[in-house]
C-alpha cells in the first residue's frame, strides 16, 4: 500500500468511528504488523532450514559416491594385480622365418642368357613379310 491508500483508509475509519477509535486501530495495525513479520521469520527459516537439509543430503550422497568409486578402484587394482602375479609373461619363441619360393617370371620357353637377361627368339623378332618393306603413302 501508497502513503496515500493508507491516508485514504485512515480518514474512512475517522468517518465511520470516530476519534475514540484510533487507539484501538493502531493497536490492530501494531499487532497485524508483528504477525506478518513473524510469519516472514518463520517461512524464511523454514526455507532456510529444507535448503540446509538438501545440501546436506546432497553432501551425504556425494560422500557416499566418492566413498564407492574409491572402493571400486581399489578393487579394480587389486584384482588388475592379482591377475598379473597369476599369468606369468612367456617370451616369445623365436621362429623360423618362412623360406618362400622364388617367384620364376619366365616361361618354358623362354631361356636366360649366362649374364641373367633374357634372350628373345631370334625367330619372333623378324619382320613380318612384306610389311616393312613398303613405304608408307
Amino acid at each position: 500500500m501508497g502513503a496515500t491508500e493508507i491516508v485514504f483508509v485512515f480518514v474512512i475509519y475517522l468517518l465511520f468511528f470516530g476519534a475514540k477509535g484510533i487507539p484501538s486501530l493502531a493497536k490492530t495495525i501494531g499487532k497485524a504488523t508483528y504477525q506478518f513479520r513473524e510469519a516472514r521469520s518463520d517461512i524464511q527459516r523454514e526455507i532456510m532450514s529444507s535448503a540446509k537439509d538438501i545440501t546436506d543430503s546432497a553432501k551425504e550422497v556425494r560422500n557416499e559416491i566418492e566413498n564407492a568409486a574409491q572402493l571400486a578402484q581399489r578393487q579394480a587394482k587389486k584384482a588388475q594385480d592379482t591377475l598379473e602375479k597369476s599369468v606369468k609373461p612367456t617370451p616369445a619363441e623365436p621362429t623360423e622365418p618362412e623360406v618362400k619360393e622364388p617367384i620364376n617370371p619366365l616361361t618354358p620357353s623362354d631361356s636366360i642368357s649366362s649374364s641373367g637377361v633374357k634372350k628373345e627368339d631370334p625367330i619372333s623378332e623378324t619382320p613380318e613379310s612384306g610389311k616393312d618393306d613398303q613405304p608408307s603413302t
